[in-house]
């Protein structure tokens, strides 16, 4: 132990006794106060019960000392006064520094004792978690000091104020009862009919029945619905991967290869053209999945939605694997890590994309329902996901965290498989949704000569007459 230490040692020892000493003669006084203070009111109303102040007699009351009483010995000391100051002077310095604040230019003294000093302080940048959207445009902004990380956040809730307001004054409503309504008070003003309403109107709005049902229902399809948990589930590991990646590509690219933060954002262009990819793929599809609806008379099948999805997931899970043992050094080149979006760019949007529709397809009117119970799951997946990410590639490294995440998503692999064999199987047995056997079928032809007039009826996509 040097000198320095012993020091250090001795004025924290000094503290603690001073702290003691000074605690003990806070209580002393308090006690002398209180109890000159009674004895000084019991006195003065002496003159009007004699026989009372003399039963009680002067009494003596203590107080507990706060929390400013307890440290005022310790704010005068010096030591803790030094701390202070340092711990004042690095908040300054880092997230505390001003727009306007600059950097002072003079050297730093010598430390004392021949000791070196300690390893400088991150940039502030470091203290903040970058959420830019578009994150090569972010990585270029924090790069300049006019803007700096701010304006990530700025940039984000002008991009938000703008969707609300296009949203605000060109988005119309859809919603099929809500429609009806606003056709009902149009024809009220044009006619003068008062008695014209729509069926929407009637119902009586319960507080109580719409809470339970926008909370209690959603919950209760996630726990009883196989079709909605294992979704959710994917969904939610899909939603959180591509939180994670945000802390993912910054690893390989700004550390491993030593990108600056705004080149290090670029590597996301190869997820990018992948969404593209997929986006283009469904395109490309849709009209095989059009002819099957008009041969079913526009009655939709779930399960035709999901072979992009069965796709995207052998693609996800591969590009997984690839981005891990691609990533892990710099000697391979920067440009195959990058490519790996292409496979994780396509199975993320192929499978988040036609899982949403096939949920919808599948549970129609309890859609919204079924949507808020998935949403529910996957965002407390993307919360928490950049929790973990930083001390998971820490410990394993790059190629071992990959490995890992590629192999959660191999064993996921199966779940839309599962469904395209069996979902008319599990739909039959679900209490919320509603199955319609495709044309063509027996079940089809049996329900067709039952009732031909069903599929009229039962067509969610037709759309009520003017008469109507």
């Amino acid at each position: 132990m040097d000198n320095v230490d012993k020091d250090l040692e001795r004025a924290e020892s000094d503290v603690r006794s001073l702290d003691h000493s000074q605690s003990q003669v806070n209580q002393t006084s308090a006690e002398r106060q209180g109890g000159e203070k009674l004895e000084r009111l019991s006195t003065a109303s002496s003159g009007s019960s004699s026989s009372s102040s003399n039963a009680s007699g002067p009494r003596r009351m203590s107080r507990i000392n706060t929390l400013s009483d307890e440290h005022c010995g310790q704010a005068k000391h010096p030591t803790i006064l030094s701390r202070i100051e340092t711990a004042r002077s690095q908040h300054s310095g880092t997230v505390g520094a001003g727009l306007k604040s600059r950097k002072s230019k003079k050297p730093l003294p010598n430390f004392g004792a021949g000791k070196p000093y300690p390893p400088p302080l991150p940039e502030q940048e470091e203290y903040v978690v970058e959420f830019d959207g578009p994150n090569f445009i972010g990585g270029f902004m924090i790069m300049n000091e006019s803007l700096g990380w701010r304006w990530t956040e700025y940039l984000c809730g002008i991009m938000g104020a703008l969707a609300f307001v296009l949203d605000l004054l060109f988005l119309e409503e859809s919603y099929p009862p809500m429609v009806l309504v606003q056709k009902a008070s149009e024809l009220r003003r044009q006619t003068k009919n008062w008695g014209i309403h729509a069926k929407q109107e009637e119902i009586e709005v319960d507080f109580r029945q719409l809470i339970e049902r926008n909370f209690s229902r959603p919950l209760r399809m996630l726990v009883s619905e196989p079709i909605i948990l294992l979704l959710s589930i994917y969904m939610a590991f899909i939603y959180g991967l591509l939180y994670l990646f945000l802390t993912a590509y910054p690893i390989v690219f700004q550390r491993i290869h030593h990108f600056n933060p705004g080149v290090g954002g670029l590597p996301y262009f190869g997820m990018i053209f992948g969404e593209l990819l997929a986006g283009l793929t469904i395109i490309l599809l849709q009209p095989s999945y059009n002819r099957k609806l008009t041969k079913n008379n526009g009655l939709p099948i779930p399960e035709w939605r999901l072979p992009p999805a069965i796709a995207g997931a052998v693609a996800f899970a591969a590009g997984l694997f690839w981005f891990g043992w691609t990533g892990y050094t710099a000697k391979i080149h920067w440009i195959v890590p990058t490519l790996s979006g292409l496979l994780t760019g396509f199975g993320l949007l192929s499978i988040f994309l036609q899982s949403l529709n096939y949920i919808v397809d599948a549970y129609l009117m309890f859609a919204a329902s079924a949507i808020a119970a998935n949403t529910f799951l996957r965002s407390l997946a993307g919360a928490g996901f950049p929790l973990f990410a930083q001390y998971m590639f820490n410990a394993l490294g790059v190629n071992w965290s990959g490995t890992l995440l590629g192999c959660v998503a191999a064993v996921m692999c199966p779940i839309p498989v599962l469904f395209y064999l069996y979902g008319a199987k599990i739909r039959e047995k679900s209490k919320f949704a509603p199955t319609m056997p495709p044309m063509g079928t027996s079940e089809g032809k049996q329900r067709d000569e039952e009732d031909p007039a069903s599929n009229k009826a039962e067509n969610p996509n037709e759309r009520p007459s003017k008469q109507e």
